[in-house]
């Protein structure tokens, strides 16, 4: 059984968006799960959980009514979980007659069904609510530097230092106004607000640094090129706001791994990393399918990616620089890695 992990808050099925959560609820962890209950339903409603269900989705169907039918408010992290369910889906606008896999609110005890439904509520999704705390957190600290003036690091070139703080500081800046702002109507997925997360606290403590040497400028820079990609991947994301927002773009990766006279190299693993974290094994991720070719699918940003053994992450080939983009064509991304040492 897939368990899908949320925060899921109730609030009643008309102006939830004004409404805060109820202090007098408490929160429940279940199988990886945070409920607040409303208070005075605290112990009937403990057993809920959300599961997914497979259904027929017809051209009669719209995802707003499907998702309240089962016990959901349809909000933007709810198509969030849609799309987290439906990898090949990437517009709620455009669904095509087929099968469809939706979440659904569960309980052993019928009576909670029936006290939620017959209250007229649902489930209000909240996900990576710990994620997007520690995200806004960073943001917050990162203003408070702009405010307090910066400290200049002993460094061996202040005139670098200098603009690339700037522009990373006017990059950040516009970053943060998005993501804090409630209508942006962008579906963002975990991974991405995970490299967000880690660019942005690398920026914090490089600042709050004594000195700056050359592989934190080259740090920085890759820093720049990326917060100013990831602007334009997330202004040019917002969409229509009276359409469904659309999947964060991202595109399926395929990854040829050769040895250095052309022939296929098998059975090795892919790792990626945001090119920020260049020389961080610990930043590092794998491609769930190895080589060859080794494949995965990666949110648009520019990426390190090389090949170890499994269970070894020596570097086995170069360290290659790849930029993913979604293709209008919806083709993977191909890309081909060499391996560098015998085998």
């Amino acid at each position: 059984m897939l368990i899908l992990p949320v925060m899921v808050l109730f609030f009643a099925a008309t102006g939830y968006a004004q409404v805060s959560p109820d202090t007098t609820g408490v929160f429940k962890d279940i199988s990886g799960y945070l409920f607040r209950l409303p208070g005075g339903m605290r112990s009937s409603l403990t057993d809920l959980d959300l599961v997914p269900e497979t259904i027929r989705f017809t051209d009669q169907d719209d995802i707003d009514s499907l998702l309240s039918a089962r016990g959901i408010f349809p909000n933007t992290d709810a198509y969030n979980l849609v799309y987290r369910l439906n990898p090949a889906v990437n517009n709620l606008n455009d669904l095509q007659p087929g099968t469809l896999i939706l979440p659904r609110v569960r309980s052993a005890n019928a009576l909670s069904l029936q006290q939620l439904r017959g209250g007229g509520q649902h489930l209000v999704l909240f996900l990576d609510t710990h994620l997007r705390t520690e995200l806004q957190n960073i943001t917050s600290s990162l203003r408070s530097d702009l405010l307090r003036g910066q400290n200049w690091p002993a460094t061996t070139d202040t005139g670098r230092l200098r603009d690339l703080y700037r522009s990373i500081d006017s990059s950040s800046t516009t970053l943060a106004a998005t993501l804090n702002d409630p209508q942006n109507n962008i579906v963002l997925d975990k991974a991405t607000l995970t490299q967000v997360r880690d660019e942005l606290a690398l920026y914090r403590s490089i600042k709050h640094k004594d000195t700056v040497g050359s592989s934190d400028l080259q740090r920085l820079a890759f820093l720049q090129e990326s917060l100013q990609s990831r602007n334009a991947v997330f202004t040019a994301s917002r969409g229509n706001p009276a359409d469904l927002p659309e999947a964060f773009p991202s595109s399926d990766v395929v990854i040829q791994v050769k040895d250095t006279l052309g022939r296929p190299f098998p059975n090795l693993r892919v790792f990626y990393v945001p090119k920020a974290f260049i020389n961080d094994p610990q930043k590092a991720l794998p491609l769930p399918i190895t080589s060859n070719p080794a494949r995965g699918r990666l949110p648009e940003a520019s990426y390190f990616i090389w090949a170890s053994r499994p269970g070894d992450p020596t570097r086995l080939t170069e360290q290659l620089a790849i930029l993913v983009r979604k293709r209008t064509d919806g083709k993977p991304a191909e890309f081909e890695i060499l391996q560098i040492k015998p085998r």
